[in-house]
């Protein structure tokens, strides 16, 4: 991990003030993230490190967006699925994604998918698959969650012919309107590649703000990185038990 003064030295010098400050916070949670990451109630997600039972880690489910879109925690039983859906769409995915590049075979899945579940356990993240149509076509979830600073990382993907219907977007604002309501976090951050144009514009879209630039932030297909770092804060549009 960076130490505070190599971050502060790689973040740029054009934001002043609070956005400033938030934007170092944002980058040292997103520099410190493990990039690999409900049960049908009102909550599908622990409110406190150590809040989830023995019981209720056997009781997750899901949730239904839509009569066609459902969110579901990864179990190891999606990992053949999970794994067959990277292989055939890897071209695509590669480009802004690192860590498609280390998942070779299936006992790669596994591992991310477990990992996934001792971080659901411990409060600390959470990867949900994303099903349309009753068809495996993304993943969504928060790749860490910093309960000190009331702040999450999320992270999500989705192949090329399940795009252009609004199934992000929704799961997008699904998954943020629990972090900032039932989760009380303040704020989630994301960093996007300064070359990854579609991403920059989806998260704008979505309200995120950026706030600085990242130098040097991941090494992608060989190559050294630079990610705009962007901020949402809680937005009273967004539905207040998403849900239910």
């Amino acid at each position: 991990m960076l130490s505070w003064e190599m971050l502060v030295a790689r973040v740029g010098d054009s934001h002043r003030g609070s956005d400033r400050v938030h934007g170092l916070r944002c980058c040292l949670s997103f520099v410190s993230i493990r990039v690999h990451r409900w049960r049908q109630t009102n909550v599908f997600f622990p409110s406190r490190p150590g809040s989830i039972s023995r019981d209720d880690r056997y009781l997750m489910l899901g949730h239904k967006i839509t009569p066609d879109l459902e969110l579901r925690l990864l179990q190891l039983a999606d990992a053949k699925t999970l794994f067959g859906v990277v292989e055939a769409n890897r071209a695509y995915l590669r480009e802004w994604l690192a860590w498609v590049d280390g998942t070779k075979k299936l006992r790669d899945a596994e591992k991310f998918i477990s990992a996934g579940l001792r971080e659901y356990a411990t409060a600390q993240a959470f990867s949900s698959g994303i099903w349309s149509a009753g068809r495996f076509v993304g993943v969504i979830g928060h790749n860490r969650i910093d309960w000190g600073n009331r702040m999450a990382n999320p992270g999500w993907w989705l192949i090329p012919e399940a795009q252009g219907r609004g199934i992000m977007t929704q799961c997008c604002k699904v998954v943020f309107a629990h972090a900032f309501n039932q989760l009380q976090l303040a704020r989630i951050c994301v960093g996007v590649a300064t070359g990854n144009l579609h991403g920059q514009t989806f998260v704008k879209k979505l309200g995120f703000t950026q706030i600085s630039t990242l130098r040097n932030a991941e090494r992608l297909n060989g190559r050294s990185v630079d990610h705009f770092i962007y901020s949402l804060t809680a937005d009273p549009s967004l539905p207040a038990s998403p849900l239910r």
